[in-house]
């Protein structure tokens, strides 16, 4: 990867990684300067515009699996720092892969699991896999569910519903 100023290129380099990285900016770039790199298998930090990357640690990290997604939500409602990560987990063979969603409020340096789940009305929960997330301006996120459409959580993943409720 390189990094290009008006007068001159660089590399920036990502330690372990032979594969082409997907790039998302921080929402307020230009004043901290924060991008990540992701590839299916790491997730590196800039600081300084691109200029150098650090290695961060994968969410749930102790499960091989593979980054589907990485998300730097934009928004006032979001602090800075708030990152999604969704991830495929392999399970024992024969059986369905699992889809998993995590955020962190600190660039990555802490990871917790987002429980994406459906509550029936009889009470039962159905467990869904996360291929991405998005977190929206007014503090909604809204995810692609492996195998089952969208899904919108208006209160930062504690609840999910199909549709997102009208903001007034």
């Amino acid at each position: 990867m390189h990094v290009c100023t008006a007068s001159a290129c660089s590399a920036a380099i990502l330690d372990g990684v032979s594969e082409v990285p997907i790039l998302r900016l921080s929402p307020g770039i230009e004043s901290d300067g924060h991008l990540i790199a992701f590839t299916r298998r790491a997730i590196f930090l800039s600081t300084n515009f691109g200029a150098s990357f650090r290695r961060i640690e994968v969410p749930g990290a102790r499960e091989p699996g593979v980054i589907t997604d990485v998300e730097l939500p934009a928004g006032r409602v979001w602090t800075r720092g708030t990152v999604f990560a969704t991830k495929k987990v392999a399970i024992a063979a024969g059986g369905p892969p699992s889809h998993e969603m995590y955020r962190s409020f600190d660039w990555g340096v802490n990871w917790e699991p987002i429980p994406a789940i459906w509550r029936r009305r009889d009470g039962t929960v159905d467990t869904l896999g996360a291929l991405s997330a998005i977190g929206t301006e007014s503090g909604r996120i809204v995810i692609a569910f492996y195998g089952s459409g969208l899904g919108c959580s208006a209160d930062r993943g504690s609840d999910w519903s199909r549709r997102c409720p009208p903001e007034w």
